[in-house]
Parts: C-alpha cells; sequence; structure tokens
C-alpha cells in the first residue's frame, strides 16, 4: 500500500480497524532508533509482507558479554 507506507512512523498510523491497535508501535521504535542515532526502513509487498531494517551506529567503546567480569547481569 503506497498510499501509507510513507506514513507508518508516523504517530497513530495504523491499517488496523478502529478499537484494533493504537498505532504507536512504530513511531515509538523510530523514536528510540533515532534518539540511539540510528535509521530505519521498510520495504513492502502486499501479499508477500514486509520487512523493516534498523541500522544502528557501532558503540565505539568496549562491548562486554555474558561471562565477561565486567558484565552487567540481564
Amino acid at each position: 500500500m503506497p498510499e501509507i507506507q510513507h506514513r507508518i512512523f508516523d504517530p497513530f498510523c495504523t491499517t488496523k480497524v478502529v478499537g484494533r491497535a493504537t498505532g504507536l508501535g512504530l513511531s515509538t521504535a523510530y523514536g528510540i532508533v533515532a534518539e540511539h542515532g540510528g535509521q530505519m526502513s521498510v520495504q513492502s509487498t502486499v501479499g508477500e509482507g514486509t520487512e523493516i531494517m534498523i541500522c544502528l551506529p557501532a558503540s565505539g567503546g568496549e562491548t562486554k558479554t555474558e561471562g565477561d567480569p565486567g558484565a552487567t547481569p540481564g
């Protein structure tokens, strides 16, 4: 649906019937990704599906993995 695709990150944009969805999911995700310096994009084909891509910048710092002495318990 090209007429909707350009608005999918707008708050309250939804393709569901009234009362079934708020339309805040993608706009919230977009805000979080943008706040961290990232970008989101979408590829969608009717009848085939939709793919949302999220690109976040590298941290530039040292990362800790589970099992590292300095890792924060999750």
